[in-house]
């Protein structure tokens, strides 16, 4: 996933963006290297990042996968 997150991406959220990245990668890899789940393994990085840096998100929910 490529995409900039934020509109203005400056180099604070250009680096977070690429730790976001990074994690989402490491969760693919923990499930398995699963397809389909590209969404759920980024928010669930982006919400483990960001309270690693003491920003508070609710945590991501379960979505029912697309039948």
């Amino acid at each position: 996933m490529s995409t900039m997150l934020f509109a203005s991406a400056g180099p604070i959220e250009a680096i977070l963006e690429h730790e976001i990245q990074i994690r989402a990668y490491e969760i693919y890899q923990r499930h398995g290297s699963r397809q389909g789940r590209a969404l759920d393994d980024w928010l669930q990085a982006e919400y483990e990042v960001l309270r690693e840096k003491g920003i508070s998100l609710a945590a991501p929910k379960k979505r029912v996968p697309y039948r």
